[in-house]
């Protein structure tokens, strides 16, 4: 039978072999077949690539292995070479140790031999004495306790003059010191183990004995620390002094400061303060303080002759006589005490013949008003009435609501005496509580005052058909019914505050300035709690009052401060002109609570000024301020919560010492911005192997330069165990 031709591949997964077309018909009939020289194209086509593939798997292999082996026999091989180094170093710094010790035992076998041959001769010495002397006296005793006068006198002379010559031996004269501090070998033993342990401590590198005029040198100096220091150079020397004269002059200039207008030139230039065009400023009685708020404990002026002042308050709309016997109701109800801090005052209420001059009533005695507030006396809620001549009238405790309310009937007796009582709910029960002087002046009126709304809502209600609060006399801050007859604290629905008419600012006039001048100001701001404080502003006189044109110099405002972390503090804020002529926004920490100096220089001849506050300095030129009028200088305040008291300083308080202060602040900030610019920038490329390969080629050369000194200041790290130690341990060298 002829054998049929395979024309057909069958690629059933069964089959997957050539097949005929019998098969194909007969045992492959339902099978997917293919053309035979067409599947053995595709096949052939699909095992050449992948024999390519495994071919090129091989070559890579290849290589890769041959790497290995090369790595491997590289660290085998760096590893034998590092630990011959290793070995080298170590047999180094024995060999030293030893050589050192074999040194030091040369030197000190010299000095033992020497004490020791004394001693042997001192020995010596002192046997033969001993003996001879023995001797004699023995023989001396026999003479002297014998009975033979002619044997005695035979031998008297002789040993007589033997015993007095051992009698003027110095052979007991005390023996001359030893140093046994050279033989002991303590102070060889201590200096080399200083050496060793700064060589542990140091991780095997010692470095040169320092100068004594370099910071280490000069402290082991200081601490008697036995390490002789090196010479100084001549330069180090001249830098040294300079450096201590310079501190010195400088702690001079501090303790016992010279005033700058004893040393340059200046005018006899003074400041004075104009009155303020509202009546919300209080002036010291000597008139060089000045504030938004009233201060403590001195005397002062707080309004304008037009108008009453009474600091958080108000006084009532009609004025009140003895003779008829007046009397003014006042309900006053507190809530919400958000902390009962000892001293604390919630609201005080009294009778007046004029504006209220003081923050509060208890104060130096004055016979223009009388009155009485609620203090808080500790933390256990306990409060007291006192009156203005500091007599407790009246105390209790608040409930745990923390609330209360109080009604108080103050009564003008015709005897000229204020009595106050205290109202219940009937309004007709009544208690006397205080009957105390008369108040002088005429007209006498009511006025009530409240606390901050922070520490508690007070609100005071006036109960009298006749009477109620005069609006304008409301203090801002303080919030009135739309029948003036409540205040309160609290801005309720209905109520109005007062507002403050034109801005809120405090002019004071630069005086006496026809070539250079010096103005020094102080100022504190108290407790801030706004975003913007006050702005300061230059002027000019024959601008005002409008000061229409002016020129903002800063501003103090609430700022973030970036120290170890980023904190809320306050600032002054300024314009400065740039190098490039640009200007831009320079900020400077001024810490609220304290006083700081801001310090004026005027060269009225050149119309330029220099602001001097904190660290900054601002220099200003502008011809329109420093024309022929009186400049002006205008603190714009922002609100009457935030306190700011200004004092006016004398131009003395302006010394060398702070002159000198500002002169080199710029060069201070010029090396502050760079030294942080290059250290930031080594940070940067030290985290690069060009750094530590610099490094490296550094130590190498101050390695070979010391390699002829025979010092165990030698033992530097080699570059390969400074690459070896990074490699390993991961370190960063800065």
């Amino acid at each position: 039978m002829k054998k049929n031709e395979l024309k057909y591949f069958c690629s059933a997964k069964s089959c997957g072999k050539p097949v005929c077309a019998n098969c194909v018909v007969e045992g492959h009939n339902d099978h997917e077949y293919k053309p035979l020289k067409e599947e053995y194209e595709k096949r052939k086509k699909y095992m050449r690539s992948s024999y390519q593939a495994a071919h090129e798997k091989i070559t890579r292999a290849k290589k890769i292995l041959e790497t290995v082996e090369n790595e491997y026999a590289s660290i085998s091989d760096s590893n034998s070479k590092g630990r011959e180094n290793l070995t080298a170093e170590a047999d180094r710094g024995v060999q030293y140790i030893r050589e050192y010790e074999n040194n030091v035992n040369l030197e000190t076998n010299e000095i033992l031999q020497n004490i020791l041959s004394r001693l042997a001769k001192k020995k010596e010495q002192l046997q033969c004495f001993i003996e001879n002397a023995t001797e004699c006296c023995g023989i001396s005793e026999e003479a002297l306790t014998g009975s033979d006068v002619i044997a005695f006198l035979s031998v008297e002379k002789t040993l007589t003059e033997k015993l007095n010559s051992f009698e003027k031996s110095e052979v007991d004269a005390p023996l001359d010191p030893i140093p046994k501090e050279d033989i002991d070998l303590q102070s060889s033993t201590t200096e080399l183990e200083e050496r060793i342990n700064k060589m542990i401590s140091d991780g095997g590198e010692v470095s040169k004995k320092p100068s004594i005029f370099s910071y280490k040198g000069l402290w082991n100096f200081l601490w008697g620390r036995n390490e002789k220091p090196e010479r100084a150079s001549c330069f180090q020397v001249f830098l040294s002094m300079a450096a201590l004269f310079s501190l010195y002059g400088l702690i001079l200039l501090k303790l016992h400061p010279i005033p700058y207008s004893r040393i340059f030139e200046t005018d006899d230039s003074y400041s004075a303060i104009l009155n303020s065009q509202t009546s919300l400023m209080c002036y010291s009685a000597d008139r060089r303080m000045v504030s938004n708020n009233p201060f403590e404990n001195i005397r002062q002026i707080c309004c304008t002759e037009q108008s009453s002042y009474v600091y958080k308050g108000a006084f009532t709309n009609r004025t009140f006589l003895y003779k008829k016997g007046e009397s003014v109701i006042v309900q006053i109800q507190v809530r919400d005490i958000k902390r009962y801090l000892p001293g604390l005052i919630l609201f005080e209420f009294g009778i007046s013949k004029g504006s209220i001059n003081r923050k509060n009533l208890l104060g130096f005695p004055t016979q223009n008003l009388y009155g009485w507030f609620l203090k808080i006396i500790n933390i256990n809620r306990e409060f007291a009435l006192i009156n203005t001549e500091g007599q407790i009238v009246y105390s209790n405790i608040f409930s745990v609501l923390d609330k209360g309310t109080f009604t108080f009937s103050i009564q003008l007796n015709p005897n000229k005496t204020i009595t106050l009582k205290s109202l219940y709910e009937s309004l007709k029960t009544k208690k006397v509580l205080d009957e105390t002087r008369s108040v002088k002046g005429i007209p006498k009126r009511g006025f009530m005052k409240v606390c901050d709304s922070h520490d508690a809502h007070v609100t005071i209600k006036i109960m009298n058909n006749s009477v109620a609060f005069n609006k304008s006399t409301l203090y801002p801050d303080v919030y009135i019914s739309p029948n003036n007859k409540t205040i309160s604290n609290t801005k309720l629905s209905s109520f109005s505050g007062s507002e403050i008419e034109g801005s809120l600012y405090q002019d004071i006039m630069l005086l006496n300035c026809r070539s250079e001048c010096i103005y020094v100001f102080n100022f504190r701001v108290n407790s801030p709690k706004n975003m913007l404080i006050f702005s300061l502003v230059l002027t000019n006189s024959k601008f005002l009052p409008t000061a229409y044109y002016n020129v903002t110099l800063l501003s103090y405002g609430q700022c973030s401060v970036s120290k170890v972390v980023t904190s809320q503090s306050y600032c002054i804020s300024a314009y400065k002109k740039t190098h490039s002529g640009l200007y831009s926004i320079s900020t400077v920490e001024i810490l609220p609570d304290e006083w700081h100096s801001l310090i004026i220089t005027v060269q009225r001849k050149y119309q330029t000024t220099t602001f001097r506050v904190g660290a900054m300095d601002i220099e200003l030129q502008n011809g329109f301020i420093f024309e022929k009028e009186t400049p002006i200088l205008r603190w714009a305040m922002q609100s009457t919560e935030d306190v700011v008291d200004i004092r006016l300083g004398n131009s003395d308080e302006f010394d060398i010492y702070t002159w000198l202060f500002y002169k080199m602040l710029p060069m201070f900030l010029f090396i502050q911005r760079h030294v942080i610019l290059v250290i930031s920038i080594t940070l940067v490329v030290c985290y690069h192997d060009k750094c530590y390969q610099l490094l490296i080629e550094i130590i190498q050369y101050v390695k070979n330069d010391y390699v002829h000194q025979n010092s165990i200041a030698d033992n530097i790290f080699t570059a390969e165990q400074i690459e070896r130690r990074r490699r390993v341990k991961g370190l960063r060298i800065h």
